[in-house]
């Protein structure tokens, strides 16, 4: 029978409390120490009595040591109560090793194993990751990186299938579910100032000129315009050019308008003509028209248009500008149109021309040119277009242009 450890150590303190380490025993060649303490095995016969009591004195010979040994001892050991008692030490221990077992099963019960065999990614059931996906394979689907498509084919807003997005709508918009920007609803425009200078005056508009002695600043004219009888001009009506040898500066200044609260835009038509501007953002001002929205009540002045986005020339056309006015909702505001050369020199270009200037409830919004299509009625010689707000180039607002391919009205007969 294997005894644990802990047993065998108990057998030999049981051992060695019988022993008085006072009594002066003789040395033995044949007694040596051995893994359980002493080793009888030489010299004694090891008999057993019908009673199981070793004898330890049965023909010990004449050996007068091993005699003195035995008769010092007085040993008479039960060996089955020695088994006994064994049998309830090695218990003892059966029962500590079952009790840490059911510990050390409480204690797993309660640690969380967490589980990525297989898996690139995901959770581990633990609170933890197995991992992330890189910017190649994007997505996790059932434990492993896969590579994603983003969908965005005729759609201009929403998910693009992949965790991104195919674009935002602009203000006020909305997003289909099949991806596109719907404008919001309105019933027509309203009109809240439109000055054609039909009058071949300045109209709504006041001239700030800071050099009155010369003969540049705003004026009506009737030789070039977009529509209608007159437009004004920024430069010498009759030389053509704004150059004076000086440095020039002229605003012209509207009249203080009252906006309504729903949304508002302006469009008007301008050529320009100025010192060359390479790019929209070229750091110098020379010579750029620049257009401020005034809030009456603050003061607040911010600047929504200057012509460096038409690169300060527009090829002696007239061009469409869209702005949108959602900011200014409610408020009373005046537009000042400032132009000034910064310097005397480089000044001989032909000017600039504003025409066709019109403040309206914006209907409709638009992104692209078949949002307007409701506006062209059939057979019309006129093509809806989606004109980009310069300020928030994301939408726009619907203008009818003349259609190229018709063929041009004959006067009626008189």
């Amino acid at each position: 029978m294997n005894l644990p450890q802990t047993s065998l150590l108990t057998i030999l303190l049981l051992l060695a409390g019988c022993i008085d380490p006072q009594k002066d025993l003789r040395a033995r060649t044949d007694l040596t120490v051995g893994t359980i303490g002493l080793d009888w095995t030489s010299g004694i016969d090891d008999k057993r009595r019908p009673d199981g009591l070793l004898d330890v004195n049965h023909e010990v010979g004449d050996n007068e040591g091993e005699a003195d040994i035995a008769h010092e001892l007085d040993l008479d050991l039960n060996f089955n109560d020695m088994t006994d008692e064994t049998s309830d030490i090695a218990q003892l221990d059966t029962d500590a090793l079952d009790l840490g077992e059911e510990v050390s099963d409480l204690d797993a019960d309660n640690t969380c194993l967490p589980s990525c065999d297989g898996l690139a990614c995901g959770p581990d059931g633990c609170g933890g990751s197995c991992g992330l996906c890189p910017t190649s394979k994007p997505q996790c689907i059932l434990g492993q990186c896969k590579a994603c498509q983003p969908f965005c084919s005729g759609m201009e807003c929403g998910p693009n299938g992949c965790g991104g997005s195919c674009g935002s709508c602009p203000q006020g918009f909305q997003c289909s579910q099949g991806g596109l920007c719907l404008p919001p609803l309105c019933d027509s425009s309203v009109v809240v100032v439109e000055e054609e200078f039909d009058n071949c005056d300045t109209g709504i508009f006041e001239v700030l000129d800071f050099q009155p002695e010369d003969s540049v600043s705003w004026f009506p004219v009737a030789t070039i315009t977009h529509s209608g009888t007159c437009s004004v001009y920024l430069g010498d009506p009759f030389l053509l050019h704004y150059d004076t040898g000086a440095r020039v500066s002229v605003t012209l200044r509207s009249k203080a308008i009252a906006l309504p609260s729903q949304p508002t835009s302006m469009q008007f038509r301008i050529r320009a003509q100025g010192e060359a501007v390479p790019a929209p953002q070229y750091p110098y001002d020379y010579d750029v028209l620049f257009l401020y929205v005034i809030d009456e009540e603050t003061g607040q002045q911010d600047m929504i248009f200057s012509t460096k986005s038409l690169l300060n020339n527009t090829n002696e056309q007239f061009v469409p500008v869209a702005l949108d006015l959602l900011s200014y909702a409610g408020k009373t505001i005046r537009l000042n149109f400032v132009f000034d050369t910064l310097d005397s020199i480089d000044n001989e270009y032909a000017g600039f021309y504003l025409d066709s200037l019109k403040i309206a409830t914006t209907c409709p919004y638009c992104t692209k040119a078949q949002h307007c299509d409701e506006l062209v009625a059939e057979n019309s010689c006129l093509v809806a277009q989606c004109l980009p707000f310069t300020n928030i180039p994301e939408a726009g607002i619907c203008i009818l242009e003349p259609d190229p391919e018709c063929p041009p009205q004959e006067p009626p007969l008189e």
